[in-house]
């Protein structure tokens, strides 16, 4: 039951925060199962879409040597070592090379709880696809060695602006739910050269997201966004 328990704990992994990343969890398919675990990870990581061109096997190899490669309760395991369907397997990915973003990322207030940076555009809040090393999260834990920060909410990687982030796991649902249910007031500010309308213009509207869409849509409701063109 215990086991079972940790299992549905959401973000839990027996390895810790490397260097500002998180490791990565894979799960041995059925149609797999039983196979090798050296066989099983060099497949993951030749079928990334973003991989990086010196993760070979001599390195997934290096990985077994470290130790840096266990199961669901923080068991090392080894090359040989047989998996079987539905198997949790942990590991550290090697990021591939990504586009340098030139851009300090100021932190503008900080206290035993949270700290807030101000995001530069062209830099992604949180690793994913082909943006990991170069994004808010990973260079702010570098940068402050806080292996625990995490973004209450995101902006788009194009977007500047303002991020709220948690030092501790304890305070993080306080601060994401804030921001879930819309109890934070955000502004944004754009500057465009669009000649077609007659200004000023004020646009209201009523914005839905759901949880693990990328795009929000607009809604009938009541209003929850002001556009204001100046």
């Amino acid at each position: 039951m215990g086991n079972r328990l940790s299992h549905q704990r959401k973000g839990y992994s027996p390895l810790p925060i490397k260097d500002g990343l998180n490791p990565t969890r894979v799960r041995v398919p059925a149609e797999v199962a039983p196979i090798r675990a050296f066989d099983f990870l060099m497949e993951v990581i030749q079928t990334q879409r973003h991989r990086h061109p010196d993760d070979d096997a001599v390195a997934l190899q290096e990985r077994f040597n470290k130790r840096e490669v266990v199961v669901f309760d923080a068991t090392p395991i080894y090359p040989s070592t047989e998996l079987s369907a539905e198997q949790d397997v942990f590991f550290y990915r090697t990021p591939a090379p990504e586009t340098l973003v030139p851009y300090d990322i100021p932190i503008v207030y900080e206290d035993a709880d949270i700290l807030v940076a101000d995001k530069p555009s062209f830099m992604a809040t949180m690793p994913r696809a082909r943006h990991i090393v170069e994004t808010a999260t990973v260079k702010l834990r570098r940068s402050t060695g806080i292996d625990d920060l995490a973004p209450a909410h995101r902006l788009d990687r194009l977007t500047s602006g303002l991020l709220l982030f948690t030092k501790h796991r304890e305070v993080r649902g306080a601060y994401q739910t804030l921001f879930a249910r819309r109890e934070v007031q955000k502004t944004y500010s754009a500057i465009a050269d669009y000649k077609d309308f007659h200004t000023p213009v004020l646009w209201e509207s009523r914005m839905e997201k759901t949880p693990g869409e990328i795009q929000g849509r607009i809604e009938q409701g009541d209003i929850n966004a002001i556009t204001s063109l100046v």
